[in-house]
C-alpha cells in the first residue's frame, strides 16, 4: 500500500448514498447520459447509516423508496424503505433484515400483492420475499436457487408474464454470464434459466429495472472494467423466447453526476425511474480526520 493510499484509508471515509431529482418533461423520453451535467439531491439516511441500490415503486398514489441501507461499522446490510412526498425522501428506516448481507431490492407489485427479490449472494442463495402488510412486513416465501451465487437479480414484465434477469459471476473462469427465467411469483417458483449473453469483463450485471422509451427497451448495466461502479452502460435489447439482441446505447458517468454536499463522487451503479423520478446511487469520498475514534466509538457500541 502507498503512503498515498494509506493517508486515504486513515483520513477519509468511503461510502454509498442514493440521490434523487425530478425529471423534466423532455427528460422523461431520453436517457440520462454523458452530454450534460445532471444534478440531484441527497437521500440521508440518518448520520449511522449510508444507503445504496435504490428502487421506486408505487401503491395508492404514493411512491417509496427501497434501498440497501447499512450502519457505519456493520458489515451486514439491510433492505430499507422511505415515502417520497413531492421529491423528497423521508427517513430511511429497515424493512427486511436477514442473517446475511441484503441489497439490490428488485421490488414487485403484482395482482395480489408486493414481493421483493433481494441479493443475498452471500448465502448463495435467491430468495423471493411477499409484502404481509405493505411497505413494512415481509416475510420469506420461496427459495428460487440455492448453490448460486446470484447478483442483482432485475424482475421485468415483459406485457404477458414476469421474468427474471440473472446475472452470475464466476471468479474462476472470469466469465459472467446473464441468464432469464420466468418467474411464477403466487407459486414462488422459478422456472428454467435460458442463457443470453456471456461477458469477459466486469459489464452486464444489472443496474436497474429496464426502462421504456418508446417502442425501445433499455437495460441499464454496470460497467466496472477499470474499477467498481465506473458507469452506467444502458444497453438496447430485443428479446423473447427465441432471441437476445443487445446494443450500447450511452452511458453515465460519475463526472456528469452532482449531488448536492458530496464533491468527490468516485463511483455510480443502479439507476431506476418512476413517473417523474430518477434515483441513483453515488460512491464518495469525504474527509474525516476523526475516522479513527469513530470506528473505536462504533466498535465499542455494538
Amino acid at each position: 500500500m502507498t503512503f498515498s493510499n494509506l493517508l486515504k484509508k486513515i483520513f477519509f471515509d468511503e461510502y454509498w448514498v442514493c440521490a434523487i431529482r425530478i425529471l423534466e418533461n423532455e427528460e422523461i423520453v431520453r436517457l440520462t447520459d454523458d452530454t450534460a451535467i445532471y444534478r440531484y439531491q441527497p437521500v440521508h439516511a440518518g448520520w449511522q447509516h449510508w444507503c445504496a441500490d435504490p428502487f421506486l415503486i408505487k401503491y395508492e398514489e404514493k411512491i417509496y423508496l427501497f434501498c440497501e441501507i447499512m450502519r457505519h461499522g456493520h458489515k451486514r446490510a439491510s433492505i430499507g424503505c422511505a415515502e417520497i412526498k413531492d421529491g423528497r425522501v423521508g427517513h430511511v428506516r429497515p424493512v427486511i433484515s436477514a442473517s446475511c448481507q441484503l441489497s439490490y431490492p428488485g421490488i414487485i407489485h403484482h395482482t395480489d400483492g408486493f414481493y421483493l427479490v433481494p441479493e443475498s449472494r452471500p448465502s448463495k442463495t435467491l430468495t423471493l420475499w411477499r409484502a404481509t402488510s405493505f411497505p413494512t412486513q415481509w416475510e420469506q416465501h420461496a427459495v428460487l436457487l440455492e448453490n448460486r451465487e446470484i447478483a442483482d437479480a432485475t424482475p421485468y414484465w415483459d406485457g404477458r408474464s414476469w421474468v427474471l434477469f440473472i446475472y452470475e459471476p464466476d471468479d474462476q473462469s472470469n466469465r459472467r454470464t446473464l441468464y432469464t427465467a420466468p418467474l411464477d411469483l403466487e407459486n414462488g417458483t422459478l422456472g428454467s434459466l435460458k442463457k443470453r449473453a456471456v461477458f469477459t469483463e466486469k459489464t452486464g450485471r444489472p443496474a436497474g429495472f429496464p426502462i421504456r422509451i418508446g417502442s425501445h427497451l433499455i437495460l441499464p448495466t454496470q460497467l466496472g472494467v477499470r474499477h467498481y461502479g465506473e458507469a452506467i452502460a444502458y444497453r438496447e435489447i430485443i428479446i423473447n423466447s427465441h432471441t437476445f439482441a443487445e446494443r450500447d446505447c450511452g452511458r453515465l458517468s460519475p463526472a456528469y453526476v452532482r449531488v448536492s454536499g458530496y464533491p468527490h463522487i468516485l463511483g455510480i451503479h443502479t439507476i431506476n425511474r418512476l413517473d417523474n423520478l430518477e434515483v441513483i446511487d453515488i460512491h464518495y469520498r469525504r474527509f474525516a480526520p476523526f475516522r479513527v475514534f469513530h470506528r473505536l466509538f462504533e466498535r465499542n457500541s455494538l
